[in-house]
């Protein structure tokens, strides 16, 4: 369920029809509503393309959607959760693009990555450690976030894009991914103890906490001032 900046989540479409009522009962006390024309829900699990009983709020049905967007994340209707990035893609070229065509000689390499870093990469890396793309997605992502090396060094040659990144001081898409990863784990399992979220964390995602921390021989016990040096070693160990 979504609307606006609120997001409900149920094992069922009765559930979600009962937390509607909860929550318009709620926000009446406060003398606020939602808007059911500008709400829409999702169905993901075995039964996704089913049609369901109408999920109506004070009598105004809500729509069945595709897909749709939170917080900056698309989340698709599908039988297994399932997020989609093209419009992440697009608003990172749009600002490459800016950037490129405002400095105008691909001469000056050093400003135009420092702005990149700045101003780019942070459109396409943002909620990704938490949405566990596939490896599809992960090679789909990865081109726009190395695009800027293809105009500046005009070459498309992988193992030219890694070396030129590390010399440059910028992790390779997968690298940086999974630092932004172990420090996402890091603190649902350590420091997020007592919510729900930290709850499942660490019944349900601690192997794969410790995988990658055995993939980067980081220790169990290692703070995430630790993870920076040791990506960046595991990175040193392929480029020299």
């Amino acid at each position: 369920m979504f609307a606006d900046d609120l997001l409900l989540m149920t094992i069922s479409i009765a559930d979600l029809q009962q937390l509607l009522y909860i929550c318009q009962d709620e926000l009446q006390l406060l003398d606020m509503t939602i808007n059911a024309n500008k709400s829409a829900y999702v169905r993901i699990g075995d039964r996704w393309g089913a049609q369901p009983a109408p999920i109506k709020l004070r009598g105004v049905p809500i729509a069945l959607a595709d897909s749709i967007t939170y917080v900056g994340i698309t989340i698709i209707r599908n039988a297994r959760f399932k997020t989609e990035f093209h419009s992440k893609k697009i608003k990172f070229f749009r600002s490459l693009n800016t950037i490129l065509s405002k400095i105008g000689s691909p001469s000056e390499c050093a400003l135009i990555l420092k702005i990149v870093a700045t101003n780019c990469y942070p459109i396409i890396m943002y909620g990704l450690e938490a949405c566990r793309p596939t490896k599809k997605q992960r090679l789909s992502l990865a081109y726009p976030y190395n695009s800027v090396f293809f105009k500046l060094f005009n070459t498309f040659n992988p193992d030219v894009i890694r070396i030129t990144q590390y010399y440059s001081g910028v992790l390779p898409f997968e690298y940086a991914l999974d630092l932004r990863t172990l420090k996402f784990y890091y603190d649902l399992f350590v420091l997020d103890y007592h919510s729900p979220a930290g709850m499942l964390m660490r019944w349900e995602g601690g192997v794969e906490f410790l995988a990658l921390l055995e993939r980067y021989g980081i220790s169990p016990f290692a703070a995430p001032p630790n993870y920076c040096y040791k990506v960046w070693a595991a990175l040193r160990a392929v480029c020299e």
